[in-house]
């Protein structure tokens, strides 16, 4: 029977060690080592790779289509307004379909896929399945969501969902929750590791313990069939044939002799303008092309908090101390509960400042707002836009820190 090697590809030095595991290994057999070492102890297997989701955005969007590829390609267009990167440098993977037309998506850049494939390569291995590890917790339900403190890396693993998880710091548990307004779960399931596992919770969220597992690896192990339809190698990341693998030496050779033809056949810089126009006709058409084929489809309100808070993360490993984001969410979060009757119903992180897009009952919740951040000396608010109407008023404020405020 052939074996499965389980890796957890961490963004680490290529030197570094990383945990695997072969099938058949009781848990504990969790192993370190670099991937060229690694390669060499299952050659032959089924190769699976836990990566981290710290680089990978989970979206929900209506498409009022259920076939896999029609909605692979009309998921660049239904996500754009709720992406900062231009689309076409981004990588999209089709997670299932849920609610009759709720499709679910994974969104990684393609610089980084690249980087994760190429170390692979590099090291002899070829992914038969590359899986988001924060998706690689136990499922969860409208009564309950899935949390794990790593006592290694200090990093909180939440899914909250089928096709959603975040991976953040522990402090933001209870600003989650509280956002999640009616959606937060009476219970959080704590997946144990080590004896502390204390994290910041609400006295109305009741903790179920989980039985203790030996590594973080063994625990994506135990649950990857709750996230084996995640697979990120869709498209042109997809698994190659035996055949293809063995050409893949000779591309570059293939390359050269591609570019030593067009220089023989003298190709002109009129020849490269007309083939850009011709691109951009064709992007054009698609685009019309979309609206023909979805002319009912309604763009759903972005849920971008777990795109912004690893954001933050990785800004904090980065040894980035500008304005946290968490900090300005916070002082919203206080400011809201002293006010009362505000929504929230959109929110973007730039350059250091959190725009919040609101919905209130009357001006009066506008005031009671200015009203409290008056007596703030951290964070300033600006009101960007307030239009009163029929249904209410929306609110457009910013929030930054005082200091950059002045």
């Amino acid at each position: 029977m052939r074996q499965t090697l389980y890796i957890h590809l961490r963004d680490a030095d290529s030197e570094a060690p990383l945990a695997f595991r072969v099938d058949g290994a009781a848990t504990g057999s969790v192993q370190f080592a670099p991937l060229h070492r690694i390669a060499e102890e299952a050659p032959g297997a089924r190769v699976v790779v836990f990566v981290p989701a710290t680089s990978v955005r989970f979206l929900e969007v209506d498409l009022p289509v259920r076939n896999r590829r029609r909605a692979l390609a009309a998921a660049p267009f239904a996500c754009e307004d709720r992406l900062a990167e231009d689309i076409d440098q981004l990588h999209f993977a089709h997670l299932g379909i849920r609610e009759e037309q709720r499709h679910g998506f994974a969104v990684v850049s393609h610089t980084r896929m690249r980087r994760w494939m190429n170390r692979l390569a590099e090291a002899g291995l070829h992914p038969d399945l590359l899986l988001p590890d924060g998706l690689c917790l136990p499922p969860p339900d409208a009564e309950e969501w899935s949390v794990h403190l790593d006592p290694e890396t200090g990093q909180l693993y939440l899914r909250y969902g089928v096709n959603n998880a975040s991976v953040t710091q522990p402090d933001a548990l209870e600003t989650l929750l509280t956002l999640a307004g009616d959606e937060a779960p009476p219970t959080l399931r704590v997946i144990q590791r080590g004896e502390n596992d204390d994290l910041p919770l609400p006295e109305s969220v009741e903790r179920q313990r989980q039985p203790e597992f030996g590594t973080l690896l063994d625990l994506f192990v135990r649950y990857i069939d709750s996230a084996d339809h995640a697979n990120l190698l869709q498209g042109d990341y997809a698994p190659q044939s035996n055949i293809a693998r063995y050409f893949r030496p000779w591309r570059a050779a293939a390359l050269f002799a591609a570019l030593t033809l067009v220089g023989v056949l003298g190709q002109q810089m009129a020849d490269t303008y007309h083939l850009r126009h011709q691109a951009e006709v064709q992007q054009q058409a698609n685009v019309q092309r979309f609206q023909q084929l979805f002319p009912g489809y309604g763009e759903v309100r972005a849920q971008q908090l777990p795109s912004f808070l690893r954001a933050e993360m990785r800004s904090a490993q980065e040894g980035d101390t500008s304005t946290s984001l968490l900090t300005l969410l916070d002082s919203y979060v206080q400011a809201a509960q002293v006010s009362g009757g505000l929504r929230l119903e959109g929110m973007q992180w730039r350059d250091q400042t959190l725009l919040l897009n609101l919905r209130g009952e009357s001006l009066d919740n506008l005031e009671a707002l200015r009203g409290w951040y008056r007596n703030q000396q951290a964070v300033a608010m600006t009101v960007e836009n307030a239009d009163a109407g029929s249904e209410g008023v929306r609110i457009r404020i910013r929030l930054s820190s005082a200091e950059a405020a002045a």
